[in-house]
């Protein structure tokens, strides 16, 4: 029986939006029904020789899916076709915002914070995305580890 409330993550199959895998399984998804623009349907082709069988054996088949989805999503930062991945990345971040953010009553009255290079390469789509569900964005941060390094030294 599901408990009343927030969900927690449904992990990368189910959920896991705006993340890594995320996108990952958006970008590889268009690619197959071929919806991406052509300069990232090249990339996907020709530098990472892509095609069905490839990418089933991986997805299905092989361990660590989600690894493998994830490691498409820096072809959204390396991709020409700009506008249409800031769309992509508006579209999962509206997902999390949906899921993950306003399912909390007082979600307005806290910043939220993102970690990980999708968060902050695409920090616009992600403001505008927080605007429009009247959040405030807080950190943002490409590489928490640091910031985690500095808080566990200065507790010394």
């Amino acid at each position: 029986m599901l408990e009343d409330g927030p969900t927690l993550g449904l992990g990368y199959i189910l959920g896991d939006e705006g993340s890594g895998a995320y996108f990952g399984k958006k970008l590889l998804a268009r690619f197959l029904y071929k919806e991406l623009p052509e300069a990232t349907t090249k990339i996907l082709s020709d530098e990472y020789g892509l095609e069905k069988n490839k990418i089933y054996d991986n997805v299905y088949t092989k361990p660590h899916a989600n690894v493998y989805l994830a490691g498409f999503a820096h072809v959204m930062t390396s991709s020409p076709d700009k506008e249409y991945m800031e769309r992509l990345a508006e579209e999962g971040f509206t997902e999390f915002f949906e899921h993950q953010i306003c399912c909390y009553e007082s979600y307005r009255q806290y910043p939220v914070h993102f970690v990980g290079s999708i968060a902050f390469y695409f920090k616009p789509a992600l403001q505008k995305v927080a605007d429009k569900f009247g959040c405030v964005l807080g950190v943002v941060d490409k590489n928490p580890v640091y910031r985690l390094l500095e808080y566990h030294l200065g507790a010394q």
